[in-house]
């Protein structure tokens, strides 16, 4: 009955592919497996509405983001070094584009 995460995740026809722009599970609900089941179910959809490819964007300062979704097969597809401002390399924020490709 309590909220414990949030998913957004987007279809874009131009280019076949599901965009993940949210996915966050509330500290109080760590390590319980929601996020793992959310990934499952991003690529179940994925699968039946016959997509290539699941995207999303994060930082290189939100490394437990990026080991979770390199556990979940996801990898490493492109990067950006001035997304958010024209210090992000100094700041530690480099925007990470990654992906998982559907065969």
């Amino acid at each position: 009955g309590e909220e414990a995460a949030v998913l957004v995740v987007q279809q874009l026809d131009w280019n076949h592919t599901l965009i993940i722009h949210d996915l966050y599970v509330y500290e109080r609900f760590n390590r319980l497996g929601i996020g793992s089941k959310l990934i499952a179910f991003v690529k179940d959809r994925a699968k039946n509405l016959g997509v290539r490819a699941i995207t999303f964007e994060t930082q290189t300062s939100n490394y437990p983001a990026v080991q979770f979704y390199l556990k979940h097969g996801f990898q490493l597809v492109g990067f950006n070094t001035i997304s958010y401002s024209n210090k992000d390399v100094e700041k530690g924020e480099v925007r990470l584009e990654m992906a998982y490709v559907l065969t």
